[in-house]
């Protein structure tokens, strides 16, 4: 891939984490409603803990795409 590859794949990867952790936060507030009244809120969890880890992920790939711009970026110096 080249450094404008690149740096759209991290403009994405960027804009999916963004969405994720608002994806994240709505999960939270559900959670929450479900547990103010009384409703169980084990697949509610199993969800947020799910989402977590994906976004978790999408932070690590996002770091490889910085890293290899880095890379191609301190080979022009």
């Amino acid at each position: 891939m080249n450094l404008e590859d690149e740096m759209r794949d991290l403009q994405l990867a960027d804009n999916a984490i963004a969405a994720a952790r608002s994806r994240i936060a709505r999960q939270v507030e559900l959670l929450q409603a479900l547990e103010k009244d009384g409703r169980n809120t084990r697949l509610a969890e199993k969800l947020l803990a799910e989402m977590q880890r994906t976004l978790r992920t999408m932070i690590e790939f996002r770091a490889v795409i910085a890293t290899a711009i880095d890379s191609m970026t301190s080979k022009k110096l």
